[in-house]
């Protein structure tokens, strides 16, 4: 996965705090989900482009790099990616973890009836998706094929929001070097 010779304390470093970066994020949204029923992830461009999920890797990947500054840690393309993969997958969960522990039925805690994998497999099955023609209902159970493809979007938007973000970062950073690119002062 990495290279030897890559590992030194810095890049481990950058890892753990972007993936307690990572945890930190998605404590917030789950709870602002929670507590206004507002889901950042969730907002879409044309019922299909995870705008929202894009926005949460911006913001995922705004915590990494500012770990790798704080740390003088030199971002490499291959230990980003990963590290990136990594904290969107973990991002998700935490999301949907955080509503678990908090929601409850009739003064009993979900988390005290079913496990976290029932959860998670009941509102990805059970996920609601709103499109209106000719007067129809304006919501539609998606079940458990195409919730399970949206959570997937939902995972790909954020790790299209950091790659992006990182791409064009890392690309600043080589022109710079390579003197295509000049700070002006």
């Amino acid at each position: 996965m990495f290279n030897r010779k890559n590992i030194n304390y810095n890049n481990v470093m950058t890892l753990a705090f972007g993936i307690g970066w990572s945890i930190i994020l998605g404590i917030i949204i789950g709870y602002i989900k929670v507590l206004t029923g507002f889901s950042l992830y969730a907002v879409t461009l044309n019922k299909i482009i995870p705008f929202g999920s894009i926005i949460t890797g911006f913001i995922l990947f705004c915590g990494y790099y500012l770990t790798a500054n704080l740390l003088h840690n030199e971002l490499h393309l291959k230990e980003s990616l990963i590290s990136l993969i990594i904290m969107s997958i973990i991002t998700f969960f935490v999301i949907h973890y955080v509503p678990y522990c908090m929601l409850e039925s009739n003064g009993v805690k979900i988390k005290q009836v079913i496990s976290f994998w029932e959860y998670f497999d009941m509102t990805v099955r059970n996920t609601l998706f709103t499109f209106r023609i000719n007067n129809h209902p304006p919501y539609y159970k998606l079940g458990a094929f195409w919730g399970y493809v949206l959570a997937l979007l939902k995972i790909a938007g954020y790790l299209f929001g950091s790659i992006y973000i990182f791409i064009m970062q890392y690309n600043y950073k080589k022109n710079i070097k390579s003197g295509r690119v000049h700070i002006i002062q």
